[in-house]
């Protein structure tokens, strides 16, 4: 794993994952300080300067919740947040391997698609006379499927141009071409069953110590598994991501213009990114979780 051994077994329901989220998080936010000053010729100029503190702040508020959610004892339902920050991470790498007015005219017309099919849902739900009713412009209802279509065409000829494998590439093509196919690969498994229905996410809940004994639901030791993965999963991709755009956004961290302030952080986020290191990865699974379907444990 390239991006972090993986912990060993042993160690894995020793190491606080959740105590080295929760000291990072003032830290991520004093190192994207500074991109909260994005003004509307900035974003028009290239919209990738707003993709990127935006995605950045989701991560970092996916964190935060991973933690607080620990403190209620429901960290291992963090795991749901890792796909959408896997996801950012890469389609901001693919974006800044285009070109400015490439990206600029990609992620319009990929809002515009979103934005589109969201508001079809509605109407296609709701009814057109309730849409009315709640706001929306009677002309814009009726030209909808037109304005979607005539997007959605738009972004064939850019699909053409950019030379995906379809009308829009699906993310394992997007991680392989800017190096993480293995890393998605790897992710995927565990982020597509915390988000879907998954009979292999019903067995994994379910642990037993005996033949005869009864079967626990949400044992502690599983929860507290994923907790940590989640935990530690977030917070690499959020460095990871915050890597990637620091020299893009072309910005550095400054505590209130106190540039030994600002070198003390530095040297803080340094120091959790060491020991998230040392600490290892945690694995999308365990050995344990199969006793289940490969029979009780003997007694």
């Amino acid at each position: 794993m390239n991006d972090g051994q993986a912990a060993g077994q042993p160690q894995q329901r020793d190491l606080d994952y959740v105590r080295l989220a929760r000291t990072a998080l003032p830290l991520l936010r004093f190192m994207v300080s500074g991109y909260k000053q994005i003004d509307l010729a900035a974003f028009e100029e290239d919209p990738r300067r707003l993709a990127g503190p935006v995605s950045i702040q989701r991560q970092i508020e996916s964190i935060e919740s991973a933690v607080k959610l620990s403190e209620a004892e429901l960290g291992h339902m963090a795991a749901a947040f890792i796909r959408a920050s896997c996801e950012e991470l890469i389609w901001l790498r693919y974006l800044y391997t285009l070109r400015r007015d490439d990206a600029r005219t990609l992620l319009l017309k990929l809002s515009l698609n979103d934005s589109g099919r969201s508001v079809q849902a509605l109407r296609d739900y709701a009814g057109t006379d309730a849409m009315v009713g709640m706001g929306w412009p009677s002309a814009l209802l009726g030209d909808l499927d037109a304005l979607v279509e005539g997007n959605r065409n738009d972004l064939k000829a850019i699909a053409k141009e950019l030379g995906w494998p379809g009308p829009k590439p699906n993310l394992q093509w997007l991680a392989d071409s800017v190096g993480k196919g293995n890393f998605y690969a790897y992710l995927y498994a565990a982020t597509s069953r915390a988000n879907h229905f998954s009979a292999a996410e019903v067995f994994r809940r379910l642990w037993f110590e005996s033949r005869t004994g009864p079967i626990s639901v949400g044992h502690p030791a599983h929860r507290s598994y994923l907790t940590n993965f989640a935990c530690d999963t977030l917070l690499r991709i959020c460095m990871m991501t915050l890597a990637d755009l620091t020299p893009q956004m072309e910005f550095e961290p400054e505590a209130e213009g106190d540039l030994q302030a600002a070198e003390e952080m530095a040297m803080k986020f340094a120091a959790v990114s060491t020991e998230l290191q040392a600490l290892g990865k945690v694995p999308i699974i365990r050995p344990e979780e199969f006793n289940l379907l490969q029979g009780p444990i003997p007694d």
